[in-house]
């Protein structure tokens, strides 16, 4: 069990330091992230989360993205991660940068402090806590909640791994501590993350208490089942929310094999665990790595080949790590290995998963852990004057100057393998560039073998000779930084962050608009959007521009723009079911869809070959060209229908709406049988003379969790709402709740009175409510609990 001095203060200052430098262009520059998700996706998303808490508002709902969606409920929104106060307290530019850079200075801390309790001296843990949090899987940015969960495994096996070691009178503290950081893990936002976080440490106890005699036995599984009790207790506000989005997802139903499996590890790709192809000396940052998610599984080549000299240090804790090193790569290969089918079959929940390149995260923690765990050994070693771990480290240093040799000689048929793999061309300067790029990547594991050359000799030499090993420990310690930051420091492209809020001329037109209307963009015209995947420096300031022109899906989320579209992994089937007949056959068949839909702007590549849209802005750059239609036929948000008619069949509801003899003002379907009026009696509340056009319908007040509407009609009838028709919605009529039906497949519709009433629209779920009372109510006990141990009752 650790016990900090003032040498781990200075090397924990260090580390921050490394930090601060490492990200200084981020932090002390206007400079900000641009690639592929956290431009469409967390940037936007976050903007929103910030704009809501500082108007005073809990966004459970986000009224500007597929008419509607339960945004509380899909996890990505980093509303319950503490350190969310860095976006709400500061300007979100700064806001934004200070809450990633924080959480990778927790990911090396935490790693620090587990070896440190591990009893593994300070050098080996910084060396640890370096490869943890500036290898290839960490520094993906564009996917950057793996980072918000993944630097909180150290922590969690750290409290653990006290609960395990410590007296009976100290373990419950530590028990809460480990459930409370596993449910900071959850709220980080990645559920694979803390799934595979969940099966390692089940599996660490389980190697424990094969070693424990059997009184200790029962304690450990009565340790980790308390453990698992808090943390759930904790998550429930948000875990009940998410299972009720999954149900009306289209995820209710196991993910297919196929899409499960998707973007397995290709096993050619565990090259780059020797040898990055991105950064460096590659003047671009384009390559086609095959499983798209990450840039790459590198985390230092001397981190790397110290895990083979764990190997020597006959322990069962190193076991057990080298175990768990190999099943994250194994489970990383996904398809391309059996391993993965068998537990897609019978591990509950693993088969909701996708991308298995994910649980890298799982090698990546176990090799930092190793790494530092070898560096220790080595050090002994070489006290000992023992030239062992040299000679284990001289064999793979000499097949990588064998590689780099045949290589040099070779280029022709590296750059072959090279094309077969990793660059698919898509145009003849492309294909002509590939010979470029084989070069610089041949430069990369030039320097990756020249790096571990030097650490390898410095190795042989410190055995040999009389070398302080003070000496030597700081020496490799420059070696295995320099290496990390060298190959990760230009793995993310920047752009200047007001790019981000610039206000193109499109943009202006529809907020322009008084009202509230919604945004599309035409479906083939998606297909033309470039997401950033990968972007070189001299196409990084274009690329986004050119998105930002386009109004990117989820773009609009920072300027209030609703919009029919969204990006996001976690969409509700009746909306997919609805959206896919919205675009099925020619554009103008549906017509009517989207004026039901509220779409007053269309964005297109092609022209719309429609008399009833109008075009009012075009748009050429980059070589292409967009235009703006307007449709002026587009219905309101809200309005009023003076008939109702009920139709069960769900598929019958969509081919009725797609009738052009269908007007949606006149009649609403509905699924079910009205309240208190028989069916005969809602084919027509009105007269046969009485018009819609004598109603009033005035929205007064649109928030993220409430709706009011202002009405006024002459006959009853029905209100109808195009949002999404979600469970958790309530209405109100004057005060008095009222039932909400589902409307038109999708939509909302609440049964209204004649004359003159407030209608307000809330979105209350009971889900969030009782996990809401779960959450406060474990954190109370544990208050509770708390408190009474302070004050030493017994």
């Amino acid at each position: 069990m650790m016990n900090l001095d003032k040498k781990d203060l200075w090397l924990i200052f260090l580390f921050l330091t490394l930090i601060i430098l490492f990200f200084g262009q981020v932090l002390f520059t206007p400079a900000t992230y641009v690639i592929r998700d956290f431009y469409r996706t967390f940037y936007p998303t976050r903007y929103f989360v910030a704009e809501c808490v500082k108007e005073g508002f809990f966004p459970l709902w986000n009224p500007y993205l597929y008419c509607g969606h339960p945004f509380f409920a899909s996890l990505q929104h980093g509303l319950l991660n503490p350190f969310s106060f860095f976006i709400y307290l500061f300007p979100f530019d700064i806001g934004i940068k200070l809450f990633i850079v924080w959480h990778f200075f927790l990911a090396g801390l935490f790693m620090y402090l587990l070896m440190r309790d591990f009893d593994i001296s300070g050098i080996p843990s910084l060396i640890a806590a370096c490869a943890y949090t500036f290898n290839s899987y960490m520094l993906s940015i564009d996917t950057f909640t793996h980072l918000t969960s993944a630097c909180w495994t150290p922590l969690i096996f750290l409290l653990f791994n006290r609960v395990i070691s410590s007296s009976v009178g100290k373990k419950f503290k530590y028990i809460i501590l480990t459930g409370i950081s596993l449910s900071l893990q959850f709220a980080g936002e990645k559920v694979e993350i803390f799934f595979a976080t969940v099966i390692v440490l089940i599996l660490w106890t389980l190697a424990k208490i094969i070693l424990f005699k059997p009184q200790e036995r029962k304690i450990a599984f009565f340790s980790l089942s308390l453990v698992g009790l808090i943390s759930l207790g904790l998550i429930l506000i948000q875990l009940l929310p998410f299972f009720e989005a999954v149900v009306s997802s289209y995820r209710t139903e196991r993910t297919s094999y196929s899409q499960a499996t998707n973007w397995s590890l290709p096993p050619l790709e565990l090259f780059t665990l020797i040898c990055p192809i991105k950064s460096g000396f590659m003047e671009f940052i384009h390559v086609g790595i095959q499983h798209g998610f990450f840039k790459g599984l590198y985390f230092g080549i001397v981190p790397l080949f110290l895990i083979l000299i764990t190997f020597y240090e006959k322990r069962k804790r190193n076991l057990f790590w080298q175990a768990i090193f190999l099943i994250g790569i194994i489970l990383s290969l996904g398809n391309y290995t059996p391993f993965y089918k068998f537990l897609y079959d019978y591990l509950p929940l693993f088969s909701m998963f996708r991308y298995p390149v994910k649980f890298f995260c799982i090698s990546i923690f176990a090799g930092s852990i190793l790494a530092g765990v070898g560096f220790e050994y080595l050090l002994k070693t070489i006290k000992a004057k023992k030239i062992k771990p040299a000679i284990v480290l001289f064999i793979p240093n000499l097949f990588l100057i064998f590689i780099l040799l045949i290589w040099y000689l070779n280029m022709g048929k590296f750059l072959w393998l090279l094309k077969l793999h990793y660059f698919i061309p898509e145009s003849i300067e492309e294909l002509m560039d590939i010979e470029g790029k084989n070069f610089m990547i041949y430069q990369n594991f030039f320097l990756v073998t020249i790096v571990f050359s030097l650490f390898n000799l410095l190795v042989i030499i410190s055995s040999k000779l009389r070398i302080k090993l003070t000496v030597f420990a700081i020496t490799s310690t420059i070696i295995i930084i320099f290496d990390l930051i060298f190959f990760g420091l230009n793995l993310n492209p920047l752009v200047d962050q007001k790019l981000y809020h610039q206000q193109p001329e499109m943009l202006k037109i529809l907020k322009k608009e008084e009202g509230y209307s919604r945004f599309m963009i035409e479906p083939k015209t998606i297909q033309y959007y470039s997401f950033m995947t990968d972007v070189s420096e001299k196409t990084q300031f274009e690329t986004v521009d050119e998105m930002q022109l386009r109004l990117i899906p989820n773009f609009g989320l920072m300027h209030k723009i609703y919009e029919i579209e969204g990006y996001g992994f976690l969409i509700l089937e009746d909306y997919l079911k609805f959206y896919e007949r919205l675009i099925s056959g020619e554009f103008t068949a549906v017509h009517q869809l989207l004026n039901l839909s509220n779409v007053q702007y269309i964005l297109s590549k092609f022209e719309i070959p429609s008399s009833s849209v109008q075009l009012v802005y075009k748009m050429k750059k980059y070589g292409e060209e967009f235009m703006l239609y307007k449709n002026p036929d587009y219905l309101p948000r809200a309005f009023f229908v003076s008939k109702a008619k009920i139709v069960k069949n769900r598929e019958k509801i969509l081919n009725i709406l797609t009738n052009k003899n269908f007007d949606p003002q006149k009649e609403v379907i509905l699924e079910e049988n009205v309240l208190n009026y028989p069916e005969s009696k809602i084919q027509n509340f009105a007269s046969q003379h009485s018009s819609n056009s004598k109603s009033k319908i005035q929205i007064t007040a649109y928030q993220p969790n409430k709706v009011k509407i202002n009405t006024s009609c002459q006959t009853n009838g029905f209100l109808f709402l195009s949002d999404t028709y979600y469970p958790g919605w309530k209405a109100y009529v004057d005060g008095q709740q009222t039932k909400i039906y589902r409307a038109n497949f999708l939509f909302r519709a609440v049964v209204l009175p004649k004359g003159s009433h407030q209608v307000e629209f809330v979105y209350s779920p009971l889900s969030f409510k009782i996990g809401l009372l779960g959450s406060i109510l474990t954190s109370l006990v544990l208050i509770l609990i708390g408190l009474w141990k302070n004050r030493g009752y017994k």
